[in-house]
């Protein structure tokens, strides 16, 4: 893809359950963190192709992407686009989250 970008990381904590520590308290005990990498294209002139997807590829570095159209064609006449792409699940240690 080509374009201008920037990418950032999304946490999300894998939780065993939450444990009482006391009345009407409890503590969530975690054993790990998904990771995906956002990216944010602000303009492009290229999407990505099925084979850029986990479902279509193991090789695969997206599990989704949203893309719109943008009110305006380059001077060559190649239309411009924005969106994102959400990259595949990466399993983590708790302690790789920042943070932590």
């Amino acid at each position: 893809m080509d374009g201008n970008s920037f990418s950032t990381n999304s946490y999300k904590l894998r939780s065993g359950g939450p444990i009482p520590i006391a009345p009407g308290q409890f503590l969530a005990q975690t054993f790990g963190v998904d990771v995906q990498e956002l990216t944010f294209w602000e303009a492009t002139t290229t999407l990505p192709e099925s084979e850029d997807f986990i479902g279509a590829s193991l090789d695969g570095l997206y599990t989704s992407a949203s893309f719109q159209r943008m009110p305006y064609l380059l001077s060559n006449g190649k239309e411009v686009f924005r969106g994102n792409t959400i990259g595949k699940i990466v399993f983590e240690n708790e302690d790789q989250m920042p943070g932590s």
